[in-house]
């Protein structure tokens, strides 16, 4: 028996995009920013539904006021100059 992701608690990275219309590599930004709740199970990771609709109500309540939605950015880890792949 299927449960249509509405009605589910948690949700794979795939559905969470397919349900934010956004691809993967953002769901995964979107995580590691903290603006979805992501919980491990085993060696998977699964977004709480409450966390992706939140999200996308933080959205429409920025749109609605005119205001710049503003996310954090992951900082990315350089290579020091010395090392050679």
């Amino acid at each position: 028996m299927t449960t249509p992701a509405a009605e589910q608690l948690l949700l794979t990275i795939q559905q969470t995009a397919a349900t934010l219309a956004c691809g993967r590599t953002t769901v995964f930004r979107l995580i590691a920013t903290g603006q979805l709740e992501a919980v491990g199970t085993g060696r998977s990771r699964r977004i709480i539904a409450e966390s992706a609709t939140q999200y996308v109500e933080r959205i429409r309540t920025h749109t609605d006021s005119g205001e710049p939605i503003r996310t954090q950015t992951v900082a990315t880890q350089q290579k020091p100059d010395n090392v050679h792949n």
